[in-house]
């Protein structure tokens, strides 16, 4: 693979990184088109990295039926989520790091901005 190509690659990898999901699903979910099954009763959470915005996504068996027990685990997953962006923008500042290196930028790769000093 070319530079160009490593480049692209890093971009929409980094892309990704920037939302993350947390999906409680009884039942079947598809992870390729993020939808549950038929019959399936799901409990979504998408958590912006970049404006920090939260979207929970609730069946209403998970608030006043057989699944409402769920919600804590839901939660604690949630919970865990800011461990998980923490790791994602140490991962971020890292690839942008690597792509001035890659695009032969003079700034060396410490230069780069924490995107957690920049909030």
């Amino acid at each position: 693979m070319d530079k160009d190509g490593i480049v692209k690659r890093l971009l929409d990898t980094a892309e990704q990184l920037v939302t993350l999901e947390i999906v409680t699903v009884v039942g079947t979910y598809d992870p390729k088109t993020n939808t549950p099954g038929a019959n399936s009763k799901m409990m979504r959470t998408r958590l912006s990295l970049l404006d920090g915005d939260k979207i929970t996504e609730v069946d209403p068996e998970f608030v006043t039926g057989p699944f409402a027990s769920l919600r804590g685990f839901h939660a604690d997953a949630e919970k865990q989520g800011n461990d998980i962006i923490k790791a994602n923008i140490e991962t971020i500042e890292k690839l942008l790091g690597l792509l001035e290196r890659l695009r032969g930028a003079s700034a060396p790769a410490a230069t780069v901005t924490s995107i957690t000093a920049a909030k």
